[in-house]
């Protein structure tokens, strides 16, 4: 199954949009998380978690990557 959108939000320092996208999991219950720097390499440190998604399966982009990303990709 392919990636999907399942988070769009600012940056809280550079404000340029991001981006958190990953494969949800019906019979997973949990929460999966994003923990790193913010794709825009402006030296934030983002924590974001996400309902039904394995933990480690959620990647964040750049809102312009993701948006011009081939469809079906």
């Amino acid at each position: 199954m392919a990636e999907q959108e399942v988070g769009r939000w600012q940056c809280e320092k550079c404000g340029s949009t991001i981006v958190a996208a990953g494969t949800r999991t019906k019979a997973f219950k949990g929460v999966g998380a994003f923990t790193g720097e913010c794709p825009w390499a402006c030296g934030a440190w983002v924590n974001r978690g996400f309902r039904s998604i394995k933990p480690g399966a959620v990647r964040a982009y750049r809102a312009d990557q993701w948006d011009q990303r081939p469809l079906g990709a």
